[in-house]
Order: structure tokens, then C-alpha cells, then sequence
């Protein structure tokens, strides 16, 4: 059986879009400061520190939607299941051995992150007036927890692996990717 054209079109440019980013996330971790990544002890962030806070939660975001397409096309077009939800995109990747744990760990990390900065992104930092801003996570703890540790547990590593895996579930299946 063939697959639609238009199909392995949109896996490669997902795969492709994921690899940028995380080639962009790497590269932002290797500039950073010792020190950067974490708030002041007052809970301030300069707006060099913020900037980094937003550039590494859009890269989250792409990293997110473009990981997530792409599995849901591998788990739509060559498992032929419907996904339930966001971490049952790992669960059936891993299932159908497409992936290893410590990607599908990588990837559900990487859910949470995502649902915590698109459910409370607004929550997460506070405008001090003076120009800066300061962390709420005594008021949103679940948000602004779940990012800390998210970046300071998610490994880049693993995540870099999932595309060159995907590729090979899909050679596997029959279907030669570029990449």
C-alpha cells in the first residue's frame, strides 16, 4: 500500500523543522552564562535572563508542535491508531519499539512543559514596573515548577535521537524519509 506523498512531505518537513530546533536549543545552552538559567534569590529576571526564559520557551513550543506531528503521522499512517492524548504519542511510539524509554521519557517531558506554558503562560512572570520581572511561582506553582524542571530535566540529547528514529521506524516500514 502506498502512502499519500503529501503525507511523507509533511513527516519530513516536521522532522526537519524539529531538527532546527533543536540545533537552536543546543546552541542557546552552550551561550549561556553559568548562572543564567535560574532566577535571582528575589525571584527577579533581568531582561538579558528573560529574553533567554522566552527564547528557550518558543523553542519548547516548536519543539512541542513539530515532535508531535510527526508521531502523530507515524502513529496514524503506519500503526493505524488514533491518539488519545499527548503522552499516549510516547506510550504507543515505545509500545511499537519506534522509540526508546529515554525518548519517550524526553518526549512526555516535553508535554508537560508545553500544557504548563500554554495553560499558564501569562502566570508565570509578574511586570515589576522598573523594567523587570519577577517569577509568580509562589502563585502558579504548578506552571512555573513544571518549567523549571522541565528545563533543567529534559534531555536534549534524547530528543535529538527521536528524528533519526522516527526515520528508521518509517525505513522499516518501507518508506525512505531524507534526512
Amino acid at each position: 500500500m502506498g502512502m499519500d506523498r503529501r503525507k511523507i512531505e509533511m513527516m519530513q518537513r516536521a522532522l526537519h523543522f524539529f531538527d532546527a530546533t533543536i540545533a537552536a536549543w543546543e546552541s542557546l545552552r552552550r551561550e549561556e552564562p553559568e548562572g543564567a538559567r535560574g532566577d535571582g534569590t528575589d525571584g527577579s529576571v533581568d531582561s538579558k535572563g528573560l529574553i533567554r526564559k522566552l527564547a528557550e520557551e518558543r523553542l519548547l513550543e516548536r519543539a512541542f508542535l513539530s515532535v508531535s506531528d510527526a508521531a502523530i503521522l507515524t502513529i496514524e499512517w503506519l500503526v493505524h491508531r488514533d491518539v488519545g492524548s499527548y503522552e499516549e504519542m510516547a506510550d504507543i511510539l515505545e509500545l511499537e519499539e519506534a522509540i526508546g524509554r529515554e525518548e519517550g521519557k524526553a518526549m512526555r517531558v516535553l508535554v508537560r512543559g508545553y500544557r504548563a506554558l500554554t495553560r499558564d503562560y501569562l502566570k508565570t512572570y509578574e511586570h515589576m514596573g522598573d523594567g523587570s520581572f519577577r517569577s509568580v511561582s509562589e502563585k502558579t506553582p504548578e506552571s512555573a515548577e513544571v518549567l523549571e524542571s522541565l528545563f533543567s530535566e529534559l534531555s536534549l540529547p534524547a530528543l535529538a535521537r527521536l528524528s533519526s528514529l522516527l526515520r528508521q521506524f518509517w525505513l522499516k516500514e518501507g518508506i525512505a524519509l531524507e534526512g
